[in-house]
């Protein structure tokens, strides 16, 4: 399969991803948390939830560093969320970035995020500030209701095709996505961000997020969700086993997440370190 050709002046967000080498973390089951950074990102009209996204994880794993990327938070908030205990915020450089790349909508943004957190961290899990950790069986297994071919623009298939029989496969959510350094994270990552930073690839005209779904029609785009799905499917050329893609999670009180929103929150002193 050969898809249109990416422009070559976007090289330089991949050469250095390109060049990393797989991880050095090793017997990461006996402890994977040890390893592990969170990172996570908002913009000011989610500062809410995302404080009580940070309140959640950081009480439930005190020790778990996080990267918090600013996606033009004030301020105020920015200084707020910089007195909670191993938290590093970041300012996100959309400058560094093609001028689509500021239209959130089309999280392209994440893609560089994710870029730029793969090349200092070796094992990170980025999330949506709308997550929240729950008690579960099945840290992993977050899936949604829906098939790659329902929530895909069919212009991102000229960029990153599929095979017509991996099109039907249950579709995974992109708003949590547990890395680890690998020579088959580094060609994931790569071609993602070449697309993110392509903004017919990412978001093709007519795209929008909102779904219906009636029967054999493409309704929606789930844009960096679509996108991973299709390069995940095409390289694995079956469903993911997360377990052993990743890691081999050693906790019978393991985690899962789900999304949840919270408006009215205050940051409570116990996860502060002023």
């Amino acid at each position: 399969m050969k898809g249109f050709a990416f422009k070559c002046h976007l090289g330089h967000y991949v050469f250095a991803i390109e060049d990393i080498e797989d991880s050095k973390l090793s017997n990461m089951t006996l402890d994977p948390l040890q390893n592990l950074t969170i990172v996570t990102y908002a913009s000011d009209d989610h500062f809410p939830e995302t404080k009580m996204m940070l309140y959640l994880w950081r009480y439930k794993y005190p020790k778990i560093p996080i990267i918090f990327y600013s996606l033009g938070l004030t301020n105020s908030q920015k200084s707020e969320l910089s007195k909670v205990c191993l938290l590093t915020v970041r300012e996100f450089d959309f400058a560094k970035y093609p001028p689509h790349v500021k239209i959130l909508q089309n999280y392209a943004f994440k893609m560089a995020i994710l870029g730029e957190v793969y090349k200092t961290n070796e094992f990170f899990y980025l999330m949506d500030s709308s997550l929240r950790p729950f008690n579960s069986s099945a840290f992993l297994d977050y899936i949604e209701a829906s098939y790659v071919e329902k929530v895909c623009k069919q212009r991102m298939y000229s960029y990153l095709p599929i095979q017509k029989e991996l099109n039907d496969r249950i579709q995974f959510a992109g708003g949590s996505i547990l890395v680890k350094r690998s020579a088959f994270s580094s060609q994931i990552i790569k071609w993602a961000l070449l697309c993110a930073m392509t903004d017919e690839c990412i978001s093709p005209v007519g795209s929008f997020r909102e779904c219906d779904f009636p029967k054999g029609i493409t309704t929606c785009h789930r844009y960096d969700q679509s996108m991973l799905n299709i390069l995940l499917y095409n390289a694995l050329q079956e469903s993911p086993d997360w377990d052993k893609m990743v890691l081999d999670w050693p906790y019978n009180d393991a985690e899962s997440v789900r999304r949840e929103n919270q408006w009215n929150f205050t940051l409570p002193k116990e996860i502060l370190c002023i």
